[in-house]
């Protein structure tokens, strides 16, 4: 499987597209430029989770420190016989592993966290209720779950994300139907390696 094939599955895991190119057309959002702009509006494939759900269903549990915050960049995959190539907006964020609770990210010092959205080259990718990753400060520490198609290589493409604040880890990725209050570390990792769903 070649890197773009790779990045097309990372990104599918992501998101059902509801609207692209000129069908999906909307105003532009945030100064993006002019009418010419295409909007992509994303919504969720999984069905709504608690918090407790997520950490426990995951395949990828990763603790880290967030080392860069990338700018968004537009994406273009020709796939042989579509009708229009697959396009998004990617944002990478590269975290250094300080923990890994489950999976196979355990060999990588350092990850990238993947995720659809932001705006660049006349392109805006809108998933309603998620965070924009080009707002986290650098020494952010994260917690990031994943799973499925989300794993690839080094990479992961985060079905939730836990940044620590004051008074601990809160939902930030806006994916939790119950965020509730900050926890500790130790409270977020005991979800995380209680029981599994099967």
């Amino acid at each position: 499987m070649g890197k773009l094939d790779r990045l097309v599955v990372t990104l599918a895991g992501a998101a059902v597209l509801v609207g692209c190119g000129s069908a999906g057309r909307e105003a532009p959002v945030d100064g993006e430029a002019g009418a010419d702009a295409d909007v992509i509006t994303l919504q969720p494939y999984l069905p709504p989770l608690t918090l407790a759900e997520h950490l426990a269903g995951a395949d990828d549990v990763v603790v880290g420190t967030v080392l860069a915050v990338g700018e968004p960049e537009r994406v273009t995959e020709h796939t042989a016989g579509a009708a229009r190539p697959f396009e998004a907006v990617v944002t990478r964020v590269r975290v250094r592993v300080d923990d890994v609770v489950r999976g196979g990210l355990g060999t990588q010092p350092e990850i990238e966290v993947r995720a659809l959205g932001g705006s660049a080259e006349g392109l805006t990718v809108h998933w309603p209720g998620t965070i924009d990753l080009t707002q986290i400060d650098v020494g952010t520490r994260l917690v990031v779950t994943g799973g499925g198609l989300g794993q690839q290589d080094e990479a992961i493409t985060p079905m939730l994300v836990l940044g620590e604040g004051p008074g601990g880890f809160a939902d930030i990725s806006g994916m939790a139907t119950d965020p509730g209050p900050p926890l500790l570390l130790d409270d977020v990792l005991a979800l995380a390696r209680g029981a599994r769903k099967s």
